[in-house]
């Protein structure tokens, strides 16, 4: 088909001429007939034409039928080259749009077919966008938590930090305190010795006097005199060892009760304010019911000088009798070294203690 309208395109470039228009070829109707035929096929299969009775249903040319369009002067009427030319145009025209429609709906259904796919595409995209943005919002949130866990831990470690600067400087302290305490029992000890010695020479000039006559009446009451001073005065100087001793075994008892619960998870670290005793406390330190686990034999062996009969037996001195007095000085003599030993073994332990809590 497309043959024949190119074949009467190429016709209808051609000059025409007076001979030509007196005797048409016949293949030149046919060629007019096949291409109406062809383009009414195609307007009829698009449904350009009415189904109705009494309205066309096909396209109608002049040199094809002339006698329906006018057929009350269908036998007079002549068909010239120029009618035969403008049916052959039209046809080509029509042919030409029907080609251009077609085209044209083919690259309307292509382009929207890729439109199509390309929202499908962009659909797709999106989607995943969506999706990697929801992921990256979560990483940042992981990234946030782990970021403010990062500064509860900074602040948490800077505060035991803190909590443990303070313990290490109060541990100092106390172990500083814990020297001076030892350093004046240390002195008192001493000043009791050297008490006991002169009390041993007062003895023994004593002595010597009592080689010397005397009137018996006389001697008698300043002897008794002398023996009522110096059980006084040992009797003071018992007092302050016994106040000096509750006072050392106060603060034992805080520093390892301190020392028990130190570094414990739920203890708290912080040294209490009430860590050394005041003198009131010291006071109503009851000796007979320290509640110790190591060093409680030791502790005891420290107060056993100061309790049962024995202390009361060390002062009564019997009259005109050197050997018992002797004997006496030579009893405080080993109960000072006694406790001497005593106190020298709980600081060696403390100092025991202190190296294990360092190579902790």
């Amino acid at each position: 088909m497309e043959e024949i309208f190119e074949k009467s395109q190429l016709e209808n470039q051609q000059p025409t001429s007076k001979k030509t228009e007196a005797a048409l070829k016949p293949v030149d109707v046919m060629s007019i007939k096949n291409a109406a035929q062809y383009v009414n096929q195609k307007l009829s299969a698009k449904g350009y034409f009415s189904n109705k009775p009494n309205k066309l249903r096909q396209l109608l040319l002049l040199s094809l039928d002339s006698s329906q369009l006018i057929p009350e002067n269908a036998e007079n009427f002549e068909i010239s080259e120029k009618v035969y030319e403008n049916d052959r145009n039209v046809m080509n025209i029509i042919y030409s749009l029907l080609n251009s429609a077609e085209i044209s709906k083919q690259f309307k259904e292509t382009a929207l077919k890729k439109i199509s796919d390309k929202d499908a595409e962009i659909d797709m995209l999106k989607s995943e966008v969506d999706r990697l943005h929801a992921k990256v919002d979560e990483k940042e949130r992981h990234i946030q938590s782990l970021h403010l866990d990062m500064i509860k831990s900074d602040l948490q470690a800077k505060h035991y930090q803190t909590m443990l600067n303070n313990v290490n400087a109060k541990y100092k302290e106390q172990e500083r305190t814990f020297k001076l305490y030892s350093e004046e029992v240390k002195r008192e000890l001493r000043r009791n010795e050297m008490e006991v010695d002169r009390l041993e020479s007062k003895l023994s000039n004593m002595n010597k006097r009592k080689a010397s006559p005397r009137d018996p009446e006389i001697a008698e009451p300043k002897r008794q005199k002398f023996d009522n001073g110096r059980f006084l005065s040992l009797v003071e100087e018992n007092s302050h060892l016994q106040h000096d001793l509750n006072k050392l075994v106060g603060v034992l008892l805080r520093l390892q009760k301190f020392l028990k619960s130190f570094g414990q998870p739920n203890s708290d670290s912080k040294v209490p304010s009430t860590f050394i005793p005041t003198d009131n406390e010291l006071l109503a330190i009851d000796h007979h019911n320290f509640d110790l686990q190591k060093y409680d034999l030791i502790l005891f062996d420290l107060l056993k000088p100061l309790n049962g009969d024995s202390i009361d037996d060390t002062f009564k001195f019997k009259k005109n009798n050197q050997a018992d007095k002797d004997q006496e000085i030579a009893n405080l003599r080993h109960r000072l070294s006694e406790m001497e030993q005593n106190y020298e073994r709980v600081l060696a332990t403390m100092e025991q203690w202190k190296t294990y809590r360092k190579q902790r």
